[in-house]
């Protein structure tokens, strides 16, 4: 399970990541472009 700090934390510094972040999840793959 990932870290709901670490969630918060990336959704901050990358808030483009939030419409495709539990996509991601559920793909298991976690990237930060």
């Amino acid at each position: 399970m990932i870290d709901p700090r670490f969630i918060e934390m990336t959704l901050e510094r990358h808030p483009h990541l939030k419409n495709n972040f539990y996509g991601l999840i559920d793909g298991k793959e976690f990237k930060l472009d």
